[in-house]
């Protein structure tokens, strides 16, 4: 993920583990924009699932606009 220098942001979140690496942030100027991006390394889908439901999970409390972004190479459904 890129983000602009002028940009005020927070991280929320930086993981890296053997199924997946994960980082949240927060934009706090404006609406206040909760972005994820999530990295799945091809391995161990059922680690990656879960932690994706639990994210889905935290920021569906949340009500700050959301952005996630990753290679879903998987059946969500």
């Amino acid at each position: 993920m890129y983000i602009k220098n002028s940009l005020n942001y927070m991280v929320l979140e930086m993981i890296s583990r053997e199924a997946f690496q994960a980082y949240r942030l927060k934009f706090v100027q404006g609406k206040n924009i909760i972005c994820g991006v999530i990295y799945w390394q091809h391995n161990l889908p059922e680690q990656f699932q879960m932690y994706f439901d639990e994210t889905l999970d935290k920021l569906g409390y949340s009500n700050k606009p959301k952005y996630i972004m990753s290679n879903f190479n998987i059946d969500l459904l």
